[in-house]
């Protein structure tokens, strides 16, 4: 029997993609649930941008902008995360579902290109037989393999897909168009055209894509020779004109400036890329699941010669490209494939102050990547085709290791689960990385595990790997809030001011202290406090939520509404300081002010019941007796069957603003609506 028959139907071809679908669902079924990580934060879940209230036309352009609020910013990308939150919110089932079709739409257009290359490029016999069989085999070795995991999986990096997905399907459009059959060359090259306007606008590694097609023009369709170089001078030329403007007109200052955030330079950062690019094609050709992690460590290279493996790696990357261009008339299509790869790595592995290594970025650049090992493989089977049994067991071989790579994609999905299991994970394979403790410690916290979150947080000061100059501010910060929240304040300001002694000049940490001056009633040192870190940033909203209510607490209620109005404007979206304002108002005994204020309060806050309490007072005080047994009736429901006074304790060690005991006017009040009676 032959399993690769040279000429399969249309029928076939249907029915190959019917199967893709089934095999992408069964080996990503499992991340459906997967929550939110890293880069989703900033990005997605508290990203105004992306949270539109409405289709309207402005909340769109408003998503153009992604977090820059002065820029627009892979305008497709972010318009497509707005859309998921706008009909899914922050289930993550929807966003899921939308970067799993990206993926399949990849694959679907990687197969179609590669057929294309092929019957464009290829003067092999073999090659053009079985050319449907090639790029089967390429594309779904491509789509299952878990290199892809955080570029389908982690919801951010649909960016990667997506401008994988419009690229691909950019070149196949050029192929089809430079063809001899296309009876349409016109609207294919329009296709090509719009598909690389998405592209471009989904991520900007994209931008390589008018090199890559110059690159298959050349390689594929009119072979690569001396004689194609010269007859192509012009064209040549043309683009080496337009590189060099390009790389004149780019902000070098801003470029160099990125660094100052970094623990690496970036002479150190392009010295150790050719190492992260070894890296790269490690992951690809031995994908097994210890290999991957979201974030990687690799020592950098300060110099040509540390560590020894910079220089071997550079030579061996520029031998194999040598040889990729001094081959590439005879064999075009393995050359091409092998250009791609590095064509597509070139904007992430240059002078752009990225962080050293991620696996995302190789979604785009390894789409062509599996078509020489796919071409080896099915020659290797036919060459056994005189020895049946042999070549049974081959095939058996074969397919095991397929289904072993589509197992670890399928296991790496588990991973990313949840942030605990998803930095275990990687603090497990990488112990020596700051950033993994950083993020499980916080994990923990968000999930109110203190004991653990302290004692992740703390495993983190042993660690010594960073990508960004910060990591140990954030680990000595994180302690202290942690133990802010498990009231061991000694500790807490033990690690808080080891962060002064760190970076006098951290605004969060004089902030921290201020709070915890404020939880131990010494208004003096916390109103300096917090002085001392509105004198750094002045630009946070909590900390003028945190003077306004020192100031309120102090005695200084006009001060403190100016404050709390400040707080408004930073952070629009926390409408705490409203209740601060009514406390101010209610200090200045304007009752009317501060009744509104409580009652603007409640409604952005049904549930809190401590506004209520204020404001049960001021209508015990008042004499409003239906509306202050209404007001009561509410704080009965919502404490649901909590005693009173464990709820009016809450209130005087959290909410109460005025420096006094309230206790027993609003007892009083409490027992008046009881009982129904007018003071």
């Amino acid at each position: 029997m032959k399993i690769f028959p040279p000429h399969p139907s249309n029928i076939k071809k249907t029915l190959t993609f019917l199967a893709l679908s089934f095999l992408l669902f069964a080996i990503y079924s499992n991340s459906f649930d997967c929550g939110w990580h890293f880069d989703d934060f900033p990005n997605i879940t508290q990203n105004s941008n992306v949270q539109p209230h409405s289709l309207s036309w402005a909340e769109i352009k408003k998503s153009f902008h992604g977090t820059d609020s002065n820029a627009i910013n892979r305008p497709l990308s972010f318009l497509t995360l707005a859309l998921n939150y706008y009909f899914h919110q922050d289930n993550v089932l929807g966003y899921h579902v939308v970067n799993l079709l990206i993926h399949f739409l990849s694959t679907v257009f990687l197969f179609l290109c590669i057929q294309q290359a092929i019957s464009a490029s290829s003067t092999c016999k073999f090659n053009k037989t079985y050319a449907y069989h090639i790029a089967l085999l390429a594309s779904f070795i491509w789509a299952i393999h878990p290199i892809q995991v955080t570029a389908v999986t982690y919801i951010v990096q649909r960016m990667a897909s997506l401008a994988g997905l419009f690229s691909i399907a950019s070149l196949y459009f050029y192929l089809l168009a430079r063809s001899n059959q296309a009876a349409h060359k016109t609207s294919f090259f329009l296709f090509a055209f719009l598909a690389a306007l998405l592209a471009f606008a989904s991520k900007e590694n994209s931008f390589m894509l008018p090199i890559v097609i110059l690159a298959a023009e050349l390689i594929l369709i009119q072979g690569f020779s001396k004689k194609t170089l010269l007859k192509n001078y012009k064209l040549l030329l043309g683009f080496t004109i337009a590189a060099l403007l390009f790389i004149v007109f780019q902000d070098l200052d801003s470029i160099v400036a990125g660094y100052s955030t970094r623990p690496f330079s970036l002479l150190e950062r392009l010295l150790t890329q050719p190492r992260v690019i070894l890296k790269y094609l490690y992951l690809i050709f031995c994908p097994i699941d210890q290999n991957f992690a979201l974030l990687h460590d690799i020592e950098y290279s300060n110099s040509l010669f540390y560590p020894w493996t910079t220089i071997p790696a550079f030579l061996a990357l520029l031998s194999t490209l040598l040889i990729a261009l001094m081959k590439a008339g005879r064999y075009p299509l393995i050359s091409f494939s092998i250009i791609f790869f590095f064509l597509n790595h070139l904007i992430e592995s240059s002078i752009v102050p990225l962080e050293m290594i991620f696996e995302h970025r190789n979604y785009l650049p390894s789409m062509f990547i599996f078509v020489p090992p796919a071409i080896i493989i099915i020659r290797l089977y036919h060459y056994f085709s005189d020895n049946k049994n042999l070549q049974q067991i081959y095939l058996l071989f074969a397919i095991a290791v397929f289904l072993l790579v589509g197992y670890t994609t399928h296991a790496r999905n588990n991973i990313l689960k949840d942030e605990i299991s998803l930095w275990q994970d990687n603090i497990n394979k990488y112990p020596n990385l700051i950033r993994p403790y950083i993020d499980i410690g916080k994990a923990y916290f968000d999930e109110k595990q203190y004991a653990k979150a302290i004692e992740s947080t703390k495993a983190g000061l042993s660690a010594t790997k960073m990508t960004k100059k910060n990591y140990p501010e954030k680990i000595l910060y994180n302690l202290g809030l942690q133990y802010m929240a498990v009231n061991q304040l000694e500790n807490a300001e033990i690690y808080l001011h080891e962060l002064i002694k760190l970076n006098p000049n951290n605004a969060k940490s004089y902030a921290a202290l201020a709070q915890i001056k404020f939880d131990q009633g010494d208004d003096q040192e916390s109103l300096d406090l917090i002085k001392k870190a509105l004198s750094l940033n002045k630009t946070q909203g909590q900390y003028h939520y945190l003077q306004a209510r020192i100031l309120t607490r102090s005695g200084l209620p006009e001060n403190a509404i100016k404050s709390a109005i400040t707080a408004l404007k930073l952070s629009p979206e926390n409408k705490l300081p409203i209740y601060v304002m009514g406390e101010a108002y209610r200090l200045m005994n304007d009752l009317n002010k501060a009744t509104q204020h409580y009652l603007d309060f409640n409604n952005y806050y049904p549930d809190n019941i401590d506004a209520r309490i204020a404001l049960l007072e001021i209508l015990y005080l008042e004499g409003k007796t239906e509306y202050r047994d209404e007001i009561h009736a509410e704080i009965v429901s919502l404490l649901k069957g909590t005693i009173f006074q464990k709820a009016l304790h809450n209130f005087n060690n959290e909410f109460d603003l005025l420096n006094k005991r309230r206790d027993k006017t609003i007892t009083a009040a409490s027992k008046a609506a009881e009982q129904g009676r007018i003071p």
